[in-house]
């Protein structure tokens, strides 16, 4: 799980039960929710398999003594911030404490300050991407795919051919994005880092640079399969081993089989 998701999700509260709940009390209201939200006891019910699947995630993580903690923390540490949406322009802190009003720390009247302007690139690391430094290698994106499996299967495990398809280098340009026989240049706005910098009030901002899309290059002769972007989609199977005693709904994570990064990245 992510940063994000683990601020943005209160699972406690989808299974029920309080902060300090006991793995017992865990496994108890999971189990109960489990059989009530199966999607086996409601068919065609997609609010039902919704709320199953979002239960299955709750216990997978608060089961795990070491990925609840790093939920506590997470939710401990930020979530003072109400999450990554937009807040009201008059906020309070946790607790009923004094409120504050965003535009007089942005000094902007419209009251359309986005926290998201506050941690800027603090949480880099999600599906989307991530990057290390400005214009630094960027990590590729993620792909998800969902299997069914039989009973004896989901028991006792088993490996199965995973077919994906998403984005993947380009092989005509082979991930410059230039027509084959030329090559990308150092975009002249921000100097090849792929961002800008601005000022708004007393804070300065770093953004994504808006001519060369934050790539730090500019292609002046896209290639034709690709069209400057230095990716296509394509098709490839890989095989998985899903482990014994797999929960319905579970999520499985194989390292380094997502989409390629750039500059590098992994």
């Amino acid at each position: 799980m992510s940063t994000k998701d683990n601020i943005e999700k209160d699972y406690y509260k989808a299974l029920g039960i309080t902060k300090d709940a006991a793995p017992n009390e865990i496994k108890k209201a999971y189990r109960k929710l489990a059989r009530e939200l199966h999607p086996d006891k409601n068919p065609g019910d997609a609010k039902a398999e919704a709320r199953f699947k979002e239960v299955s995630e709750a216990y997978d993580v608060l089961s795990d003594s070491a990925k609840r903690k790093q939920y506590d923390d997470d939710r401990s540490m930020f979530g003072g911030l109400g999450g990554f949406g937009r807040p009201n322009t008059t906020g309070s802190y946790p607790g009923g404490a004094s409120t504050f009003d965003m535009s007089d720390i942005f000094g902007n009247t419209s009251g359309s300050a986005d926290i998201n302007d506050l941690l800027g690139g603090l949480f880099a690391g999600t599906a989307t991407g991530s990057r290390a430094r400005p214009g630094g290698p960027t990590r590729g994106q993620d792909i998800t795919a969902e299997v069914t499996l039989g009973f004896d299967e989901a028991v006792h495990g088993t490996t199965l051919p995973l077919r994906l398809s998403g984005p993947a280098t380009c092989k005509t340009c082979h991930g410059t994005g230039a027509r084959p026989g030329t090559a990308p240049h150092r975009c002249p706005t921000c100097g090849g880092s792929g961002f800008t910098s601005r000022n708004q009030g007393a804070f300065g901002f770093s953004e994504p640079c808006r001519d060369c899309l934050g790539t730090g290059q500019v292609v002046d002769d896209p290639c034709p399969d690709c069209g400057g972007s230095g990716a296509t989609t394509q098709t490839r199977t890989i095989t998985v081993r899903v482990p014994t005693g797999v929960r319905d709904g579970a999520r499985l994570r194989i390292a380094g089989k997502g989409t390629p990064g750039s500059r590098g990245g992994p």
